[in-house]
């Protein structure tokens, strides 16, 4: 069995429904940086931070704002060096990214300080923690933040003007200032195979309950060429399947946005995955399309998107196939979402159930023999209809089945980016 060998992870960068038809644009470049070298860094490696307004401080430390800022990225020119980025969940104060080079290991520690000032990424909730009974809430800019009447602060606009925030009832009054607000920082993921990848069973009101103004999805095969919130207005669930799931853990481990473009096809034999055959080239438009609305105007000053992984539910259609061929045409659909044509870091594999015990042999193969291969998940393997995992079929997920295995996918996907990934391998995650 071949050894993995991690690969560096290459981190690269609404509500509302945006029109594939506006017009292309170039997305912005984040502003150009100096190197800053460290007397802590790893033999002859400098790394420094892509925003100019932090600086990597005394004992690796870098210190930002409180509230949800947008964290600085590590970048180094070393294509050896392995970079692990600081994630932020909600509530947490401090955070550690990790940089490798062979044994050799650094970390920097990233600490939220209140005396930057308080920070918040577009489209974030936050609700007021005052205790004012009756309180009647104002905004001093509600184009940058605004807050609802029950107290239900939403990040509007992106600005570095502050915005003071303040809830009163007459006789008593409080206030709090937002320093700045960001463009939000969102991870992409594709999310393609056949039925228990598209949206076909999902039931919102018992699916994995995301966040409004964390989960988005893109998912033309609704006849909907836009991104759109997984949530209702109100908060409530709009998207089932199994990609509510994947979002909540993504964002519960990782504090980070999420889109998922979703690219599944059902009944779909993996041939058809092939580049230049049918499933491929509808994951090709679907592709194309995103980057159409991420180019857009209104997006860029909102979001910066982060290429992140693409996840793969497929194979009760390919009982018969071999292993080998499997795996033959499995790697060239993805040597081509690992090009630089779409820029993925990993495949994330969901097992399929053990009854199609052909392609769940191919896929636990390329789990273990490919250093940018994981089994995202196996908890499929117990999934059965008597204990209402699957349907009577004995074949489709129910929304129980797609809650267990979408969660379970999140929280490995995690486990990776934070650099644990080597637990998966092991089966120590599991």
């Amino acid at each position: 069995m071949k050894a993995k060998r991690k690969l560096n992870p290459v981190i690269i960068g609404a509500t509302v429904v945006i029109i594939v038809a506006l017009a292309l644009m170039t997305i912005q470049a984040l502003p150009k940086v100096e190197k800053q070298k460290s007397s802590n860094s790893l033999k002859n490696v400098e790394i420094y931070l892509d925003d100019e307004n932090y600086k990597i401080g005394a004992n690796d430390t870098v210190i930002i704002p409180a509230g949800r800022p947008r964290v600085p990225q590590i970048m180094c020119d070393n294509r050896r060096v392995e970079i692990y980025q600081a994630f932020f969940p909600d509530e947490q104060e401090a955070a550690t990214a990790t940089i490798k080079l062979g044994e050799e290991e650094r970390t920097v520690k990233f600490i939220k300080d209140k005396s930057l000032g308080l920070e918040f990424q577009y489209d974030d909730r936050i609700q007021w923690a005052g205790d004012i009974p009756n309180a009647i809430y104002e905004s001093s800019n509600p184009k940058v933040a605004k807050v609802t009447l029950s107290g239900q602060i939403i990040i509007t606009g992106v600005s570095n003007e502050p915005v003071t925030l303040t809830a009163s009832n007459g006789l008593e009054k409080e206030e709090f200032t937002i320093t700045r607000t960001v463009k939000a920082p969102i991870s992409v993921y594709i999310l393609t195979g056949q039925s228990n990848a598209a949206y076909y069973f999902a039931d919102p009101k018992t699916a994995s309950q995301t966040k409004k103004g964390t989960a988005y999805v893109y998912d033309q095969s609704a006849g909907i060429y836009s991104v759109q919130s997984m949530n209702h207005d109100d908060d409530s669930q709009a998207r089932g399947n199994i990609e509510a799931g994947i979002v909540k853990s993504l964002y519960d481990d990782l504090g980070e946005k999420v889109i998922i473009v979703n690219t599944g096809r059902s009944g779909e034999k993996i041939e058809t995955f092939e580049p230049g055959q049918s499933s491929f080239l509808y994951t090709e438009d679907a592709w194309k399309n995103i980057n159409y609305i991420f180019r857009n105007e209104w997006f860029q000053q909102r979001f910066e998107p982060r290429i992140r992984s693409y996840i793969w539910v497929q194979g009760e259609s390919d009982d018969w196939r071999s292993p080998e061929d499997y795996m033959e045409s499995f790697m060239r659909f993805h040597q081509i979402m690992r090009s630089d044509k779409y820029g993925f870091n990993y495949a994330f594999i969901s097992q399929i159930v053990p009854r199609f015990f052909r392609p769940n042999d191919a896929q636990e193969r390329l789990a273990q023999g490919y250093d940018d291969i994981y089994m995202a998940t196996r908890v499929t393997n117990s999934f059965a209809s008597s204990t209402g995992e699957l349907r009577s079929d004995n074949l489709h997920y129910t929304q129980k089945g797609d809650n267990l295995a979408g969660e379970d996918i999140g929280h490995n996907i995690a486990f990776v980016y934070k650099g644990l990934g080597k637990a998966l391998i092991e089966g120590e995650n599991e």
